[in-house]
């Protein structure tokens, strides 16, 4: 019995680490066309602007589509290394500056994970994910740029925000946030522009590795029983 309790006193430490651990991201690179890359996940629910909308939306924002002074259509390019901006629609954030410079997705439920394509990435972008009103993770433009390739803060604030460009237009995929419900997306200047966003639940390695655990565990704990 004292060796069960241990077992089991060690499956909680993971689970509490798991639910702990941090963000990741990884890009998606295949060809996807003139609608932008999206997710390859199958149970994931995906915005792509151009019909009814399926989350609620507040704050500052506009549906945009092609260029103006305010908002670049995000770029993409395919296999044969062609691209062009989007030609659909795009979420831009935000919409007038005098309005606020922020806007919020409200999704109706709880996920773990986030792709969107995202356009001509800045250093003052910024998503902010929350549960209820509680704050799960904020990831700036500059946090992705530096991960992805490795640039140092210096050179992201030299490159970042260029439109046609694969380095900083590219679809993101953000994984181990832990549950969210909503995200803020916030831009100090124009503009935080992104498309065909993506919301799943995604199965995380350590919660995998805790579940084998676990069965190990219980295998462990009943011959001792049989014992």
């Amino acid at each position: 019995m004292k060796k069960f309790s241990v077992i089991f006193c060690l499956i909680a430490m993971l689970a509490f680490a798991a639910n702990a651990g941090a963000y990741s991201f990884n890009v998606t690179d295949f060809s996807y066309g003139n609608g932008g890359y999206t997710s390859s996940n199958t149970n994931a629910i995906v915005e792509t602007f151009d019909s009814t909308q399926k989350w609620i939306l507040s704050g500052s924002y506009g549906i945009a589509t092609g260029t103006s002074t305010t908002a670049a259509a995000p770029w993409w390019v395919n296999q044969s290394n062609v691209g062009a901006h989007d030609a659909t629609n795009y979420l831009t954030v935000p919409e007038n500056m005098n309005n606020g410079n922020s806007a919020t997705i409200s999704f109706g439920g709880t996920y773990n994970s986030l792709s969107l394509w995202w356009g001509s990435i800045d250093v003052y972008n910024k998503l902010t994910f929350y549960n209820g009103t509680t704050q799960v993770a904020e990831i700036t433009g500059a946090d992705l740029l530096m991960a992805i390739h490795g640039w140092t803060s210096e050179y992201t604030n030299d490159h970042d925000g260029a439109q046609e460009s694969s380095d900083t237009n590219m679809y993101v995929n953000i994984l181990g946030l832990g549950n969210f419900d909503s995200v803020k997306l916030t831009s100090t200047s124009y503009a935080f522009e992104c498309d065909n966003i993506a919301v799943a639940n995604v199965p995380e390695p350590t919660t995998m590795l805790l579940l084998g655990f676990g069965l190990v565990g219980l295998a462990g704990a009943g011959r001792k029983f049989k014992k």
